[in-house]
């Protein structure tokens, strides 16, 4: 059952980004968060949406090679959707396996060969994203990286004032510290 609120989903994406960014630190990544100021507030379940973005981000982290970059941007459509993006450029995923991903407790091994986790985070995100009334895709190439995305549509309040999409005002970026901290 979704528990659905109205969040920030700027908040929501640098919470997750908080959680990942010592492990991406640990190997080396170069992790970035694009997104627009201003924008209204989504109406979701935020204990789901952060379950399905920390899922998506601990797979672009573990399964990006050392040195690697993981990047999450949020775009909005004319149609009052949400995209979110989780980008990495890690080992890639063969074109064959592109939906078994979602299939419960189907894993794909890392570049070092080992297994991590159930294999079913993926299909879990995918069912939460279906249950908010978007759709979880992939596009991936084998040794060039994977893009996650998702779409949640967001209703805009007829009671304030008129929303209007408008050219990035500003770009908020997350990059983590690869200082001896």
């Amino acid at each position: 059952t979704l528990n659905d609120q109205d969040l920030d989903i700027a908040e929501s994406v640098s919470a997750c980004m908080r959680l990942v960014g010592e492990r991406a630190r640990r190997r080396g990544h170069q992790v970035s968060v694009t997104l627009e100021d201003g924008w209204p507030l989504l109406r979701a379940d935020p204990v789901r949406i952060k379950q399905i973005l920390l899922n998506l981000l601990s797979n672009a982290v573990k399964f990006t090679p050392e040195g690697g970059a993981v990047s999450v941007t949020v775009g909005v459509e004319a149609d009052e959707t949400y995209v979110l993006e989780v980008r990495d450029t890690g080992i890639g995923i063969a074109q064959e396996s592109l939906e078994k991903i979602f299939h419960p407790f189907e894993q794909l091994e890392s570049k070092g060969g080992e297994k991590e986790g159930t294999g079913l985070g993926l299909s879990i995100s995918r069912n939460l994203v279906r249950e908010m009334g978007g759709e979880l895709t992939v596009k991936s190439k084998l040794g060039h990286g994977t893009v996650f995305m998702f779409d949640l549509v967001f209703q805009v309040d007829t009671m304030s004032a008129p929303f209007k999409l408008h050219e990035p005002r500003q770009i908020i970026s997350y990059q983590v510290d690869h200082g001896n901290s």
